[in-house]
């Protein structure tokens, strides 16, 4: 069991104020992890767990690849947007933080294409997938779960 005394606490405000920077990494890295967990909670939410925006897309005039591209283009533009917004704020972020890499180049060509392309694959996975399961789907039954 872990104890806490009132002078570990003093020891560890001691040390966040003589380096802020330190504080504020910790606050920025927090704040990006809850960020992500709530943005995949969502996209999961969005993907797997709400049924779809209509109810039989065979009687739409729709056919199962017709629900699939516009599942997909929908899903690429949250992709999109989010890829913008990721990488406007990592770039900021490395801005701040450049003096605490060491032996790194905070714009690492290689990394930022590798983590932007990875997240692009697994965006696009998150929006296949769904959108497979739905058009292989028959409307009735899908107009019955919903009913």
């Amino acid at each position: 069991m872990v104890v806490f005394t009132r002078a570990d606490f003093r020891a560890a405000a001691r040390g966040l104020i003589r380096s802020p920077a330190v504080a504020l990494s910790a606050v920025v890295c927090l704040g990006l992890g809850l960020g992500a967990t709530a943005a995949i909670a969502g996209a999961i939410q969005r993907a797997l767990l709400s049924p779809l925006p209509f109810r039989a897309p065979d009687r739409l005039g729709g056919s199962a690849g017709r629900l699939v591209a516009l599942v997909t283009r929908d899903g690429l533009r949250m992709i999109g947007g989010g890829l913008l917004l990721g990488l406007a704020g990592g770039w900021a972020v490395t801005r701040l933080l450049t003096f605490m890499l060491y032996g790194v180049s905070p714009f690492d060509a290689p990394t930022w294409v590798v983590a932007s392309t990875l997240m692009v694959a697994t965006g696009l996975a998150a929006t296949l997938v769904p959108a497979l399961r739905a058009a292989r789907c028959d409307p009735v039954i899908a107009m019955r779960a919903d009913w």
